[in-house]
């Protein structure tokens, strides 16, 4: 009976380890939790049944599952890593708010079916559109000086309002700050580029005249 036993269990164990050889690669986290427990179970079941009948398989099949395992804890961490990079970032451009997108999106199938995490991203997905609604709007040379003030003082308080709501890592004022300078120092460059632009065709003219 127990010999039956120990040879089914094998055969489940193999089958199992064949089947998600390739689970790591494609990470995903309710799955990867899943495989843990279930490949955790295995190893439980190979210690209890090896004090009962010892059979040369179960050496191989433990090292094996000690190595998936390790495998998945591993994937399991960096995921868990990368989500928690989040919070720590700063948005200080419109590239900064693409990439994070992109990386946001990429989590949503990371952690697609746990709750609480699915959850957060819902909110940083969220804030990010809001965020480049914000420097869409910011980012328009058509606005006088005084204009842009004003427009990033309101934009600070309708995302004040909205965001600090929601546990988001990117604070509003802060990050329409960010906003502000950099497009500021775009502004700036273009006006002077402009400056310079004119004051050569002036000196082009004046050349044309003297010429003459």
């Amino acid at each position: 009976m127990e010999a039956l036993r120990a040879h089914k269990l094998i055969s489940e164990v193999s089958l199992w380890l064949t089947t998600h050889a390739q689970a790591t690669k494609f990470v995903r986290i309710a799955e990867l939790r899943a495989l843990q427990k279930t490949g955790s179970e295995f190893t439980n079941k190979i210690k209890k049944i090896s004090t009962k009948i010892q059979l040369p398989e179960f050496n191989d099949l433990r090292l094996q599952l000690s190595n998936r395992l390790d495998d998945i804890k591993k994937a399991l961490n960096e995921a868990m890593e990368r989500a928690s990079k989040l919070w720590e970032t700063k948005l200080t451009s419109i590239d900064d708010v693409e990439i994070l997108q992109n990386e946001v999106d990429e989590l949503f199938s990371v952690f697609e079916g746990c709750g609480k995490d699915v959850d957060d991203l819902q909110i940083m997905r969220r804030a990010l559109r809001l965020y480049t609604e914000a420097y869409r709007q910011l980012d328009n040379d058509r606005l006088t000086s005084n204009d842009f003030s004003l427009l990033a003082d309101n934009l600070k308080s309708e995302l004040i309002e909205v965001i600090s709501e929601e546990e988001s890592p990117w604070e509003p004022s802060e990050t329409i700050d960010n906003f502000k300078k950099i497009i500021e120092m775009n502004r700036d460059k273009k006006s002077l580029k402009w400056v310079n632009s004119l004051e050569r065709e002036i000196a082009m003219l004046q050349l044309q005249i003297y010429q003459l």
